[in-house]
């Protein structure tokens, strides 16, 4: 593991001395954290993003870690939330100008819809989902499990039993950032050639929405894995043959994913 790692863990661990000795976050402080922007380290946060593209397994090592440190496996710091958001809403600006209508209205319709739905709405479903999956069926404690999920409060889980809510958010949210690099800043560099009418445009475009697909639920798999309670992790990789299917009929059927999307979100049209 790189030396980085450690150091930016010990770096949050300053940032958040009342953490430390076992005392798990709730979903209302860890959300008043956005508005405290001297308390979020926003290097490892970058850290994190960047070992996300290329080796996501290391963004988990520190699991086992956070959650003997500070009673959660769930990160307590927002930061990499904050740099997602900021990421989303540069990507839907640059969008924006290229395809959709130049104006200050539709560029803030497409902002709150992208934070709103694409994120906040998406993100609570996936996460509430991948959240109960992994207590009422995964979980080694599941069997002997007699207290009731409540997502919404603490998350205190000093014995580490129990799979919390924002953990799940956090895996998400890491396997979001995976996909949006592929099927947003990717599409986006790659635009030129996925526009063009013929058949290599069209079975790149759909092909690499599947590889987001993919890697979304590979980062989540590795997410799950990464905690000591979830057995048989490898069934959250489940719906990747229907995934698969679904991306075979889209070919045969001639459906353009790209278009399909950037129609829907922009209004483009192509020629």
């Amino acid at each position: 593991q790189s030396s980085h790692s450690p150091n930016m863990m010990r770096s949050s661990q300053r940032l958040y001395p009342s953490l430390v000795n076992n005392s798990s976050s709730t979903i209302g402080e860890y959300l008043s954290r956005i508005l405290n922007v001297s308390q979020m380290d926003f290097q490892y946060a970058l850290w994190q993003m960047s070992r996300l593209l290329v080796s996501p397994s290391r963004v988990y090592n520190s699991t086992k870690t956070r959650q003997l440190i500070r009673g959660q496996f769930a990160r307590d710091d927002p930061a990499f939330i904050v740099i997602l958001l900021s990421l989303m809403m540069l990507s839907n600006f640059l969008y924006t100008i290229f395809f959709g209508h130049h104006s200050f209205w539709n560029f803030l319709a497409i902002i709150l819809e992208s934070i709103f739905f694409d994120f906040l709405l998406v993100t609570t479903v996936l996460s509430s989902i991948f959240w109960y999956i992994s207590n009422k069926y995964l979980s080694i404690n599941a069997v002997n499990s007699s207290h009731s999920y409540s997502v919404v409060g603490s998350t205190d889980n000093n014995d580490g039993s129990k799979v919390e809510w924002l953990y799940s958010f956090d895996v998400h949210c890491n396997s979001y950032f995976i996909y949006f690099i592929i099927s947003n800043v990717l599409v986006l560099v790659l635009t030129p050639i996925l526009l063009r009418t013929g058949l290599f445009s069209f079975i790149l475009g759909n092909s690499i929405y599947l590889a987001a697909v993919i890697a979304y639920f590979y980062v989540t798999f590795l997410g799950y894995d990464a905690l000591p309670i979830i057995k048989h992790s490898e069934k959250l990789l489940y719906p990747l043959p229907i995934i698969i299917i679904l991306y075979i009929v889209s070919m045969l059927c001639h459906v353009s994913i790209i278009q399909g999307l950037l129609h829907y979100h922009y209004g483009y049209h192509a020629n």
